[in-house]
């Protein structure tokens, strides 16, 4: 009874290509991906029943795309089982020239389908070409071949070969008109400011200074050819040492370049500066003015120069004790601020403790007549700023928890 209503197959094998999912009685869908050049197929099928029926065709022709083919078996009992099989006919992807040239020229490197860019040059006063290419596969199309007006300088043209299956490939054919070379300048102006040095032709690096409510600028640049182009000359933000170059790109495509550094004079109003700095006695360390200020644009003070002297902005620790640094503008003296200068002692202090000290003080034995419980309690025995003592283990790693005992 079993075998009188079996419908399953026990083979199905393409002629082309192979089953994906790998063949398996159980499974009904498949697909099969065949190359371009293909237009037929056929497919071996057997039941397991030897008496069950297979219907199919000997040979099925297949368009490019997707294509659907039912294989039936039929069992003893009319029982029938659908095997379904899509077939995948690619387009092709041949998108290769087989021939680029232009007429009346030679192009470089010689033509090879492999090679994407090529570049001729024109004769002066050329106006026209025509650009002939042909695809290798008669299923491509070529578009970008033909007539096309030329210029002075260099003119891009790009031929693109669309295959069958909508793939595409760039050939880029530069080319190049032969035109004026000349980049001499007349003259350099700008709107603001005074350029340094005085303009020649053969000068390259400037430098403009301008005022310090200067904005926006721009710089006149005349070429002695009237067809030679100068670009990055207008619409310039101002900004303190800021360079600008100036681009003067003759029909030949070659390029000469104008640096000019823009100087601005600047007007300080105000002064930013941390309001505290902390050194040890004997240490310099400079007070940073975070808006750039010029030391040359300040006035420095020491309120007590027992504790603190200076040097402009650089400061030496004299003494332990606390004192104050005035900076005022020069042109501005309204504009002041003020900060406080701490200096600690560069020794550990105790007036309880027998420091020996050893090496600079960086290794000192500490003897401490009266027990104390925890390091925190040890610690407060030094008069140094708390913040400015650290203990370490015998190993030299640095105790963080000072609860211990």
């Amino acid at each position: 009874e079993i075998s009188y209503s079996n419908t399953y197959l026990k083979k199905l094998e393409p002629s082309v290509g192979s089953l994906s999912p790998t063949f398996d009685k159980e499974t009904l869908n498949y697909e099969v991906t065949v190359g371009s050049e293909i237009s037929s197929i056929s497919f071996e099928a057997e039941a397991e029943d030897e008496e069950a029926v297979v219907y199919k065709e000997e040979i099925y022709n297949i368009e490019k795309g997707k294509n659907k083919i039912v294989i039936k078996v039929e069992s003893p009992s009319k029982i029938v089982r659908e095997y379904k099989i899509t077939v995948t006919r690619e387009r092709s992807n041949n998108n290769y020239l087989e021939s680029l040239m232009v007429n009346g020229y030679n192009i470089s490197p010689a033509f090879d389908k492999n090679e994407p860019n090529y570049e001729m040059t024109t004769e002066i006063g050329e106006e026209e070409i025509e650009v002939v290419a042909e695809a290798e596969d008669t299923n491509a199309e070529v578009t970008g071949d033909g007539i096309y007006s030329i210029s002075l300088g260099e003119k891009e043209i790009d031929i693109i070969v669309t295959a069958e299956n909508g793939e595409t490939r760039v050939y880029t054919l530069t080319v190049t008109r032969e035109a004026d070379s000349n980049l001499n300048i007349e003259s350099i102006t700008p709107s603001e400011g005074t350029l340094s040095p005085s303009f020649e032709n053969t000068k390259e690096e400037y430098i403009l200074n301008v005022g310090p409510d200067a904005a926006y600028l721009s710089i006149e640049v005349v070429p002695e050819s009237n067809l030679t182009k100068v670009t990055g000359n207008t619409d310039i933000e101002v900004e303190n040492n800021k360079k600008v170059i100036i681009t003067l790109t003759a029909e030949s495509g070659d390029t000469r370049e104008i640096e000019i550094t823009i100087k601005k004079e600047e007007e300080y109003t105000n002064i930013e500066v941390d309001n505290s700095i902390n050194l040890l006695k004997g240490e310099e360390k400079a007070i940073v003015i975070k808006n750039n200020v010029p030391e040359e644009n300040l006035i420095i003070t020491v309120e007590n120069e027992e504790v603190v002297t200076n040097s402009g902005l650089r400061l030496t620790g004299i003494e332990k004790g606390q004192t104050k640094v005035t900076i005022k503008l020069k042109n501005k003296e309204s504009v002041e601020k003020k900060v406080i200068v701490n200096v600690y002692s560069d020794k550990l202090e105790s007036n309880e403790y027998i420091i020996e000290e050893k090496e600079k003080a960086k290794v000192s034995i500490y003897k401490d007549p009266t027990p104390r419980t925890t390091i925190s309690d040890y610690i407060s025995g030094y008069t140094n700023e708390r913040n400015m003592v650290k203990v370490y283990t015998k190993e030299g790693e640095l105790v963080e928890d000072y609860t211990e005992i």
